[in-house]
C-alpha cells in the first residue's frame, strides 16, 4: 500500500510540474507567432526529473529493512538463604571396662556411655 501511495505521489508531482510549464507565455516571453522552441516536448523534462526522483525515493524505501535488536534478558539475583550455624557440642564416648574414651579404645565389652 505504501509503494502505491509513493508512486501516486511522484506521479502527481510530475504532472503538476508539467502543467505549470504550460502556463507561461511561451519561450522568451513571446505569446504568439513564430517558432521559438519545442512546443510539443514540454513534458519530457518533468517526466525525466520525476522518474529520477521517484527512483531515488523508491530505492531508498525498498532498501530499508527493519532491524530488530536481540532481546536482553535480566537474570534474577541468586538468593542464598541465611543459615544460622550453631556450634556442635563435643560428644565423647566412655568405656567403663577399660576406663578410656573412644577413639583410644575401639571396642568396649559393656555399652558405651555418652559424655557431654
Amino acid at each position: 500500500m505504501k509503494k502505491i501511495g509513493a508512486m501516486i505521489f511522484i506521479m502527481m508531482i510530475g504532472l503538476s510540474a508539467s502543467f505549470s510549464s504550460n502556463a507561461g507565455g511561451g519561450f522568451y516571453g513571446h505569446r504568439h507567432g513564430g517558432s521559438h522552441g519545442m512546443h510539443g516536448n514540454r513534458w519530457v523534462a518533468p517526466l525525466v526529473i520525476g522518474g529520477i526522483v521517484g527512483a531515488a525515493v523508491y530505492s531508498n524505501y525498498a532498501n530499508s529493512q527493519n532491524v530488530y535488536r536481540e532481546p536482553i534478558y535480566v537474570q534474577p539475583p541468586n538468593y542464598v538463604p541465611h543459615y544460622v550455624i550453631t556450634p556442635v557440642q563435643p560428644k565423647a564416648y566412655y568405656c567403663l571396662d577399660y576406663g578410656s574414651y573412644y577413639p583410644q579404645v575401639t571396642t568396649c565389652p559393656s555399652p558405651w556411655q555418652l559424655v557431654n
